[in-house]
């Protein structure tokens, strides 16, 4: 672990597990002194994220590695301050109502396929992630801020953000090891404070010019100013607004994007499932424009998406820390131990899944999923509550994609997952494009 963490390439977090952590009910270990458990079976995974919250909150490495970016704010609050934080963000997210948000989608996807013209009349490689990466961005901050995201704002954002992850795992990795952590925590506050410079000026002119009774637009900035907390009636000041957007900004574009583009490497290497969701666009389109609900309506784009996050969950581990003494499976849990739920391990559990490595959306088609090993968007009172978005927008860019594009691999790239912050390819997702003859402009 440590060479790992000293390299210039960052340790992943996947190159620590054994080829038994897959086959294992709970696996126990030590690091640095203290317990390590990674929790395999779904009853006990149930226990620690749903049953017992309050006994095995988020690790306080997650709060520490994630305070430069977005503050004390519902990603990394614990406790009280989580919970009124996600009352007054409940009422946010009613704002953004999948109906309300569904144009504002379709706009940041036509803008996207208006890029990609441009791309593909290059006949170049194309890098899958960072494309994702600015359309995610560009909704969400048109959901957020009423505002589209230009393209040179999100090239910065998404290597800012490549940079402050690969600092993050550093500071995490060194924290675990009890060394110092100095220059890696440096660099994370200055791309922190990058990723929030691109929308903090617009929240501080917001927020001042509704202190001054002026009215903006309604959006979800709007509903959040206005949220107050139906238990202690506190409301959100600026820098309170400013953290929450950047978690919603990180939650709400960074796993969109990394889900996307697997997504479109996974097709570009299936040439028949890529067809058959290209076919079932056309024809629910042929005569008509996308309308909302038709993500429904797009069977094999939404298993393709779903299979995706079972390959590659955005978020490959749930790191909770036990707040006191305990058993998981009849084993003494000390208090300040480790505990994990990982998605990436449990979506491959060789117990849990039939021929769990293989891509194989049809398994989401019919009975035999094993729903209690499916864990993309967490579970329990802290699952992700912007999952319905997050779903329509996905499925959405999928099947606008591939109706207007084939996707093919490069033969001489072959990505690397690396789990940091968020799941990533270590060296990006790069395909080729060509545009569908006939496809409708």
């Amino acid at each position: 672990m440590l060479g790992g963490v000293l390299r210039h390439q960052s340790l992943s977090m996947l190159n620590l597990l054994p080829r038994a952590a897959y086959r294992v009910q709970m696996g126990v270990a030590r690091l640095a002194g203290r317990g390590l458990f990674l929790v395999n079976a779904p009853e006990t995974i149930r226990h620690v994220l749903s049953e017992c919250p309050a006994t095995f909150p988020k690790h306080h490495y997650i709060e520490d590695i994630l305070k430069p970016l977005i503050g004390i704010s519902l990603f990394n609050a614990n406790g009280e301050r989580w919970q009124r934080q996600r009352r007054i963000v409940d009422q946010a997210f009613v704002q953004a109502a999948l109906r309300r948000v569904f144009p504002v989608m379709l706009e940041g996807i036509d803008d996207m396929l208006l890029r990609l013209e441009h791309a593909s009349a290059k006949d170049q490689a194309w890098e899958a992630e960072e494309a994702m990466g600015h359309v995610t961005a560009d909704i969400i901050f048109r959901t957020i801020l009423s505002k589209p995201l230009d393209e040179a704002s999100a090239t910065e954002v998404h290597h800012a953000f490549r940079s402050y992850q690969e600092a993050a795992q550093r500071v995490m990795g060194l924290s675990a090891l009890h060394l110092p952590t100095f220059w890696h925590r440096r660099k994370c506050q200055l791309k922190g404070t990058a990723i929030r410079e691109s929308y903090a000026p617009l929240i501080r002119k917001r927020f001042a010019a509704w202190k001054a009774g002026q009215t903006g637009p309604d959006d979800m900035l709007g509903a959040l100013m206005v949220a107050s907390d139906p238990v202690s009636g506190m409301t959100l000041d600026e820098t309170d607004l400013i953290d929450q957007v950047g978690t919603l900004f990180l939650a709400g574009h960074e796993t969109s994007a990394s889900t996307l583009a697997w997504a479109l490497f996974l097709l570009a290497n299936q040439p028949a499932v890529q067809e058959a969701v290209r076919q079932e666009a056309n024809q629910l389109w042929r005569q008509r424009p996308p309308q909302f609900g038709d993500t429904r309506l797009l069977e094999t784009a939404h298993n393709v998406f779903r299979e995706t996050l079972r390959l590659y969950p955005p978020i490959a581990f749930y790191v909770r820390q036990a707040n006191e003494n305990n058993c998981l499976r009849e084993k003494p849990v000390a208090k300040g131990d480790m505990v994990v739920v990982s998605p990436w391990v449990v979506h491959r559990h060789e117990s849990l899944w039939a021929e769990p490595d293989t891509f194989s959306p049809d398994r989401f088609s019919g009975e035999g999923v094993q729903r209690a090993a499916y864990l993309p968007f967490g579970l329990g009172e802290r699952a992700c509550p912007g999952a319905a978005f997050a779903t329509q927008e996905s499925v959405l860019i999928l099947a606008k994609l591939v109706q207007r594009y084939h996707f093919e691999p490069v033969t001489t790239h072959n990505p690397r997952p690396v789990a940091r912050l968020t799941l990533r390819s270590a060296n990006g997702i790069v395909l080729k494009l060509r545009p569908v003859q006939g496809a409708a402009r």
